[in-house]
């Protein structure tokens, strides 16, 4: 029995270091194998996990018989230690693996995507390379036209020039010509300025005095407006007093009627001298102030009649004033245009003969 329970564990511990030694076996290869491969591999595999598993159950069987169980357990336990450190080392391996596998895998898509580029650039060089060859073709075509088209330049400029200078010269005459004639011009024109500087004096002058004469008028208008307002004034005053004396008169008359009406009354109280005296008195004293109303009458219609004419001869005057300042006005006005046009001729003569 106790040989068989040492067979057990010894088939536990061959099974567990079969297990081992093939898990340590199975680390995937770095180029997986086809289909055809792995079946021929596995098949090796069993084959050897066989042998091996019999070679071991021999071995421990021979170890039962030769030392014993406990001698076959301590091998064990240090199989097992073995087994375990072999098992860490296994499972580190399989992490440097599994990096190993990455980083071949990535190396082997980086290889992948340096031969689609260098693929690309071939074809890339290929495409550049018959591109120069229509560049070199299109250039040699370009220089050809470009050696007609710069001969064909060379006769336009050529001609061009020959244009150029002859119409220089035909301009140089004709700047010459114009030279002389601007000469000539600038004198004209400064013999015209000179008689436009005079005449403008002249007229400065003539102007001032007539404004003066002008200033003159409107004072003397004004002076006249006021007598002329007061004329006016006493003239409605004499009228007035003449309609008073009028109506003075109107009431002696009714006086006189009623005298001559009532002297029959009076013949009877007084003498006939007393009423003729004092009839005398009253009819001179009535006399002497309608004498003194047709005097102040005869005298404002004389006033009248000559502040009449000193309002029209004045009234004339200033209508004549008023037309000399028109024609004063309108002479400034064609003497400023004048100077102006001048003055425009004389800056275009300049202008031409800068030009020149």
């Amino acid at each position: 029995m106790e040989v068989d329970q040492s067979c057990n564990n010894a088939n536990e511990v061959v099974a567990e270091s079969t297990e081992v030694i093939k898990s340590s076996e199975n680390v995937p290869p770095a180029n997986p194998p086809t289909t055809e491969d792995s079946a021929v591999e596995a098949l090796r595999q069993i084959q050897e996990d066989q042998k091996f598993e019999a070679e071991t159950r021999a071995m421990v069987k021979t170890l039962l018989a030769e030392k014993g169980e406990s001698h076959v357990q301590s091998m064990l336990q240090s199989e097992i230690q073995i087994v375990k450190k072999k098992e860490s080392e296994i499972a580190a391996t399989k992490k440097k693996v599994a990096s190993v596998v990455r980083d071949i895998g990535d190396l082997q898509l980086e290889i992948r995507r340096i031969i689609e580029a260098r693929t690309e650039a071939e074809r890339v060089c290929k495409v550049l390379q018959e591109a120069m060859k229509r560049r070199a073709a299109l250039t040699e075509e370009a220089v050809k036209e470009m050696e007609q088209h710069r001969r064909g330049v060379e006769e336009k400029v050529e001609n061009n020039v020959n244009d150029i200078r002859s119409k220089c010269d035909e301009r140089k005459k004709e700047a010459e010509t114009i030279i002389e004639e601007n000469e000539h011009l600038r004198e004209e024109v400064a013999k015209q300025k000179k008689s436009f500087d005079d005449a403008y004096a002249s007229y400065q002058q003539s102007w001032k005095e007539r404004e003066v004469h002008v200033e003159e008028l409107m004072r003397t208008f004004r002076e006249v407006s006021k007598e002329t307002e007061l004329l006016e004034a006493r003239l409605a005053l004499l009228r007035r007093e003449r309609q008073v004396a009028q109506e003075g008169s109107v009431v002696l008359q009714q006086q006189i009627d009623m005298y001559n009406t009532r002297f029959s009354e009076f013949g009877n109280s007084h003498s006939v001298d007393d009423v003729e005296r004092i009839a005398a008195q009253q009819r001179m004293e009535g006399e002497a102030r309608i004498t003194q109303l047709e005097s102040e009458k005869k005298e404002a219609n004389e006033l009248r009649l000559k502040f009449d004419k000193e309002t029209a001869s004045w009234r004339a005057a200033l209508a004549v004033a008023k037309r000399e300042w028109t024609k004063v006005e309108k002479a400034k006005l064609a003497a400023e245009r004048q100077c102006r046009l001048a003055q425009e001729r004389a800056r275009q003569n300049e202008k031409k003969s800068e030009s020149g």
